[in-house]
């Protein structure tokens, strides 16, 4: 136990050379935790995302199985937006190939829970039959649907997510057998699913069997369906998607033009989850690391100050025969208590910028809603060790040179000098400004890196979402039909007439709701759509142009097809360009009339007036009426801020028919949100059963669909602003060192009656070099490394020469701050004064 004495001694020294110099120590253990508390805030982020599994059994042999076929333009991207791959006839010879253990067919459902008291709209997903088995997942409470359930004409059950069963059964355990209504059906409530466990995206909140009927599995259209598998055992992914890609051509070969062109692409479902979020993620992390090495930079050199100036100490204490090796733990001690005590700090600070994070995630409906691995971003104790991981790294980094440099003292050059200042020279000088080099060079890195996504998010919104979103309220709302339809068949309508009347009653309720509402004070409008703009998941539909014919169905036109009401294009701020909007003569036993966006006039009808042409949804031969075109609007960016300008058709709200309707109301006041109450009240006087859905600011709604480039440019820039901060304190840290080592000397030039003016310029000099050489290799750095940031960029080149030249202002004006002050220092000296100096 003598070595565990000696430690705990050297510990006691360390711990006593710290506290005598509280400002050093102070200095240090905050520098420490600004680094270690962003980085392991961002490592919480990275491990949620691209580290931690999923939450299913064995999720790396999880796999969605997307069916595209890029010669019609039917891309993965596109198939993950529109959410169809597969129709169940060929689902069921995908299940028997051979490549997957089981597999899983879903879809997703906008399902209306009808409650008097609490009507609501929510997500849920209905799996095939063995789709529970294959997850591997147990309920928190009760069970998961029997093959009795699953199959054709069992009884209809629902497994609660932990969202939905907190929220509206308040977490009751007795909630098991009770009954919910969704979409005018009664489900028996069997399970409620772990706190952790979410089904393919964020939204989904009830979980079911599909029940499909023998007939739908022969069915090889449509395919509205979505795929996940689980790998055949000793099946690798590589080897999987190789057998599927044959596989596919064996498809094309039994089923000809049905299949031809068609190839089946396998995903991870964890890699499918992430996106394109991995490699910015992975610069992300990168930036920490080059963060952490500029405290440790920044660090070793103010402990090599401090050992400098205690060389006569430790020149005593060897003289006194201490060995080298006891000196090296008393120091590292020093650094290591230093290293954790701003690691503890740090990870204060990780839970305040995760806390934040959590408030800042985006809309898990729109641009967000398939990072699963959002919600599990948390302070773990997978971040809580890589904090002190990261801490006791750097401790033994900045510590070990100071100590080996400082356990050597040279004991007769102490003795000789008397501790005048000079011992170090200019090798200790040498190490100084190499660290101060590495410093800036880094600071390059990560003040470029943000630069570039500062830019790339102003012109983002310097382009701008083609609309007004300032002062606008949107919230879904769809009128009770499962209600409708039931009361209609108590009436004893006839089944034939069904449909008709349950739209003419549907149509009335949305009629009378944009009525109410619009009288709600404090509302200056209030439009209807189908489609709310900026979400980027709604598929383009085919279209046919009077007098235009295609040669294949690749090139017939598509375009957003969207249902709106006169005033939406008022409300919302797009201008109208040419011809008019909707009005009261467009009814429903009117001719069909339309309105186009500027990009499709200017896609699909070149130079000419599209005004008086007709359109029709489809192809030429569908029975859809033709559409008259009476106006042109402005573009509207309905994928989002980052996607192009879309081409699309606007429809009457008269004169076509949906289910549900977003409303969008204009506020009088800058705060659209405070008109809410008052809306609800109106909404429920219609029809209290009513749901209201989805309530969110348009000003919300656009910002989510930026929120990858947002998020990564305010946590980019946060290590690159205490990055620059860490290297301009480094930076005169050092200078303010060099001065005070040269004192002498400036007072030997000030005796012999050099110009005060040419010793400033002497010592900013030196200060601008180390700033110079470093801006140099920081700038070639950058030029290796900003490619990993192109997939966020937008409008800018990862190698943007004004962006490199902003970065590098920034660093020089930094420089130049942090060099002034040391060299007015210097020159404000008396010769005299600085004679005498020690």
């Amino acid at each position: 136990m003598g070595w565990l004495r000696s430690l705990g001694s050297d510990l006691r020294q360390s711990w006593r050379a710290l506290a005598q110099h509280p400002g050093m120590t102070s200095v240090a253990v905050v520098t420490v935790a600004l680094a270690i508390g962003a980085g392991a805030a961002i490592f919480a982020i990275v491990n949620a995302i691209l580290i931690q599994p999923l939450p299913y059994k064995d999720p790396d042999r999880l796999v969605m199985a997307w069916n595209i076929n890029p010669q019609k333009g039917y891309t993965y991207e596109l198939a993950k937006m529109q959410g169809d791959s597969m129709s169940p006839a060929e689902f069921i010879e995908w299940r028997d190939s051979g490549i997957f253990q089981s597999a899983a067919l879903f879809s997703s459902s906008l399902l209306t829970i009808s409650d008097d008291e609490n009507p609501e709209m929510t997500h849920g997903y209905f799996l095939s039959e063995g789709g529970f088995d294959m997850l591997g997942v147990r309920p928190l409470l009760g069970r998961l649907p029997t093959p009795d359930e699953e199959r054709a004409g069992g009884p209809r059950v629902i497994v609660l997510l932990d969202s939905i069963w907190q929220r509206r059964f308040h977490g009751d355990p007795n909630v098991l057998d009770q009954t919910i209504n969704l979409n005018g059906l009664d489900y028996r409530i069997i399970g409620v699913m772990p706190p952790s466990f979410l089904f393919f995206n964020r939204q989904s909140e009830l979980l079911g069997s599909i029940q499909f009927p023998a007939k739908t599995w022969t069915l090889r259209t449509p395919r509205s369906f979505r795929v996940m598998a689980r790998l055949a055992d000793g099946l690798t992914l590589e080897q999987a998607q190789g057998r599927a890609t044959q596989f596919s051509k064996t498809m094309a070969e039994r089923h000809g033009a049905m299949n031809e062109g068609w190839t089946m692409l396998l995903t991870s479902v964890a890699e499918d989850a992430a996106g394109e979020l991995r490699t910015p993620l992975l610069a992300l992390l990168g930036a920490v690391g080059l963060l952490l090495l500029i405290m440790c930079g920044n660090l070793a050199s103010l402990l090599l100050v401090r050992a400098t100036a205690r060389g006569r100490e430790l020149a005593v204490r060897v003289a006194l025969g201490a060995g080298r090796w006891r000196l090296v733990r008393v120091l590292m001690g020093e650094s290591l208590l230093i290293a954790l005590a701003g690691g503890v700090l740090g990870l204060g600070l990780t839970f305040l910028i995760v806390r934040a994070f959590q408030d800042l995630r985006p809309d898990r409906f729109t641009h967000g809603r398939y990072l699963l691995q959002l919600e599990a971003i948390r302070i773990d104790p997978w971040v809580l060790a890589f904090g002190f991981v990261a801490a006791l790294a750097a401790g033994l980094l900045f510590g070990a040179l100071p100590a080996l440099r400082a356990s050597r003292p040279n004991i007769n050059q102490y003795l000789k000098e008397s501790g005048r200042g000079s011992s170090g020279g200019m090798r200790l000088r040498s190490i100084h400004a190499a660290l101060v080099i590495a410093e800036v060079a880094f600071s390059v890195v990560l003040v470029t890196g943000a630069t570039l996504l500062v830019r790339s998010f102003s012109a983002l919104y310097e382009r701008g979402p083609g609309m007004q979103p300032e002062r606008l309220l949107t919230m879904l709302v769809q009128p009770p039909l499962g209600s409708i339809y039931a009361e209609l068949l108590q009436r004893g309508v006839p089944r034939e007439q069904l449909f008709a009347k349950v739209n003419e009653l549907a149509s009335h309720v949305e009629a009378e709701t944009l009525r109410r509402v619009a009288a709600v004070p404090g509302v200056e409008s209030v439009a209807g759509v189908d489609k709310l703009p900026m979400q980027g998941w709604f598929p383009p539909s085919s279209f046919s142009i009077e007098g235009q014919s295609v040669e294949n169905q690749i090139d017939q036109p598509s375009a957003q097809v969207v249902r709106a009401t006169a005033n939406y294009f008022e409300t919302i701020g797009v201008p109208l360009l040419r011809g008019r909007t909707f009005g009261p003569e467009d009814q429903s036993d009117s001719p069909s009339v339309c309105l186009v966006s500027e990009e499709l006039a200017r896609r699909y009808f070149g130079g000419s007036d599209p005004i008086g042409r007709r359109l029709k949804l489809g192809e030429v031969n569908s029975r859809g009426p033709w559409m008259s075109v009476i106006g042109v609007v402005g573009d509207l960016r309905e994928a989002g801020m980052r996607g192009q300008p879309t081409p699309a058709i606007y429809t009457s709200n008269e004169q076509r028919h949906s289910e549900r309707t977003w409303l969008i109301l204009k506020s009088r006041t800058p705060t659209p949100l405070s008109i809410l109450q008052e809306t609800r009240s109106a909404i429920r006087q219609v029809d209290s059963r009513m749901p209201i859905y989805r309530v969110q600011t348009m000003a919300n709604v656009v910002r989510s669909s930026t929120w990858q480039l947002e998020h990564s440019m305010m946590l980019l820039s946060g290590l690159a602003a205490l990055a620059l901060l860490l290297a301009v304190v480094g930076l005169y840290g050092v200078l303010s060192y060099t001065v005070r080592q040269q004192t002498r000397e400036i007072g030997v030039r000030m005796a012999l009656g050099a110009d005060r003016s040419l010793l400033l310029k002497m010592v900013l000099f030196n200060g601008m070099k180390l700033v110079g050489i470093g801006l140099l290799l920081g700038c070639f750095a950058s030029m290796a490394l900003t490619r990993f940031l192109a997939a966020l960029l937008f409008g800018i080149e990862p190698l943007d020469a004004p962006t490199f030249l902003l970065a590098s202002l920034v660093l020089l004006l930094a420089g130049v701050a942090a060099s002034y002050l040391p060299a007015r220092r210097a020159t404000s000296v008396s010769a005299m004064e600085a004679l005498r100096h020690e």
